[in-house]
This record gives structure tokens, C-alpha cells and sequence, in this order.
């Protein structure tokens, strides 16, 4: 039986980053992108507040005034600044994977049958 896990797995990694970024999606939707055109966010379900928690300790989404939350645009280029050494290392360690794996298969010796 064959297994589908590795075709599906991009598709899983971007599913998952959709679901951890909704509440900044929210608010950036709704137009709060400052601290002046920040919302509420009485809406959210219990697993969007641990994400929304989340995303204010990364420095994503900043609390203008308590209970009203707004996109840090700012903060969101800052994250991706820090997080860009390793997304590319580790971009090119799975590259050098592929070609030795690739290279290995290339010339294994295989019985004839």
C-alpha cells in the first residue's frame, strides 16, 4: 500500500500556517493596522486567544489599548527578518539532501532480475 503523507505534506505545512496566522488575518481584514483603527477581538474562539498570545509575543500583533488589537506590519517584516537565516539554511540543507540522495540512487548497483 502506498502512502500519500510525503504528496500531502506541503499542503499540510500550508494549512497549518494559514490556522496560526488568523487572528493578525483578522485584524488585518478588518482594517487594524494602526493603533488608531484598532479592534476588538471578542469574537475569537479559545484556541484563536492562545494564537492571538502567541502572536503578541512575537511581536505580530501589538494591544493599543486593553482589549483592542491591531497588525504591527512593522513587526511582522522584524519577524520575518529574524526567522530568514534559517528558513534559507535550512532550505539548503534539504537541497544538499536531495542531490546526495539523488546521487546515491543515481549509482547503487541494482540486482538484475
Amino acid at each position: 500500500m502506498r502512502s500519500f503523507f510525503p504528496s500531502f505534506l506541503p499542503l499540510f505545512v500550508i494549512i497549518i500556517i494559514v490556522i496560526t496566522r488568523r487572528p493578525a488575518n483578522m485584524l488585518r481584514r478588518r482594517g487594524a493596522i494602526s493603533p488608531e483603527t484598532a479592534q476588538p477581538l471578542d469574537d475569537l474562539k479559545a484556541s484563536d486567544r492562545a494564537r492571538l498570545d502567541r502572536l503578541i509575543a512575537a511581536g505580530v500583533v501589538r494591544e493599543a489599548s486593553p482589549g483592542r488589537y491591531y497588525h504591527d506590519l512593522a513587526g511582522e517584516r522584524d519577524r520575518v527578518r529574524r526567522k530568514m537565516p534559517w528558513m534559507l539554511a535550512l532550505v539548503v540543507i534539504l537541497a544538499i539532501i536531495a542531490i546526495a540522495l539523488g546521487w546515491y540512487n543515481a549509482h547503487t548497483v541494482r540486482p538484475i532480475p
